[in-house]
């Protein structure tokens, strides 16, 4: 997920619901007197589970995942099928510690159908004067057959350890974002308990809403760009064993879907797959306007899945 949509998903799961909240007026006169008792302790013990799942899911993000990324490097090290890519292009990026080249390293190679692929590998290289990656050189690359590793691909004998000072910093904020739940909780009660205890506590207070936003936006807001980019569930299949093909462009309508004023077009396609068939496809997916000149096109190289054709995504979408 890109910084814009996490910044974007943020603002609404937590400054507007309290924009919101704390311009109107909920003061005791509007309320009378306040949220049935029991109900009150309802909406506290929800809002304390609620708080506690976005913890632990911050925690697995922050902190897990990164311990767990290191086990699953070193176990692709050791089990991961071999293959054999072309580097096509090398990007540089910011640095991100002394002494090492933070690199995005574009390589070309076969899937485990025969199909060429380009995909990007984020690279630290810590003996940039080896000029191991430069574009034309040959990479060898470790895949785990069954894409349940993450990440799924890496280049073969690659070093991995762990950045204490990231690891650091990731247990501070997650303890800053721990001290904040508990200081909010403080907070709320002091300005608005006014002696009736937690009977100021209402469906759409901060405190629940917050967290409930927090936690759709974890569950549904990936899945919500994967379907509005045109990217079906099972990409990673499609990627490390999709077969390409060219598939005419039957139509191309707008659905009347705007994200950032991109339109959302639907295509109707059909394609013959290796064996001859021909299958009828449709796609949905947010076009950008610089290129929207591809609805006037009549024909464009997707991937498809042997097993089923109707699982299909454009070629452009999945060689990043």
């Amino acid at each position: 997920m890109s910084y814009f949509w996490k910044a974007y998903m943020f603002f609404f799961a937590v400054p507007f619901p309290m924009i919101l909240y704390y311009s109107i007026n909920y003061n005791s006169e509007i309320r009378g007197d306040g949220t049935n008792p029991w109900l009150a302790l309802t909406y506290l013990l929800i809002s304390l589970v609620l708080w506690t799942i976005v913890l632990y899911k911050l925690y697995q993000r922050w902190i897990a995942l990164t311990l767990q990324t290191k086990s699953n490097i070193e176990s692709l090290l050791r089990d991961g099928v071999l293959k054999d890519g072309e580097i096509v292009d090398v990007k540089t990026l910011k640095p991100v510690a002394k002494d090492v080249e933070t690199l995005e390293v574009s390589v070309r190679f076969e899937n485990f159908s025969g199909t060429k692929v380009l995909q990007t590998i984020p690279i630290n290289d810590s003996k940039p004067q080896q000029n191991r990656y430069e574009a034309g050189k040959r990479i060898k690359l470790r895949i785990d057959k069954t894409l349940k590793s993450s990440p799924v691909f890496i280049p073969d004998g690659v070093q991995v350890e762990l950045r204490k000072s990231q690891m650091f910093l990731s247990i501070i904020g997650w303890l800053l974002a721990l001290g904040l739940v508990i200081a909010y909780y403080i907070f709320s009660y002091q300005l608005e308990s006014r002696g009736t205890g937690w009977r100021f506590l209402i469906f759409w207070h901060p405190l629940l809403l917050c967290p409930l936003i927090l936690l759709l936006s974890f569950l549904g807001l990936d899945a919500l760009l994967g379907q509005l980019s045109g990217l079906p569930k099972d990409v990673l299949r499609l990627i490390f064993y999709g077969k390409q093909a060219t598939a005419r462009i039957l139509s191309a309508k707008q659905t009347g879907t705007y994200i950032n004023e991109q339109p959302q077009v639907r295509f109707e396609l059909d394609f013959k797959d290796e064996r001859g068939r021909t299958h009828r496809v449709s796609l949905k997916k947010i076009v950008s306007l610089l290129e929207v000149s591809i609805t006037q096109q009549q024909t464009v190289d997707i991937f498809y899945l042997e097993e089923d054709p109707q699982t299909i995504a454009f070629s452009k979408d999945l060689n990043d």
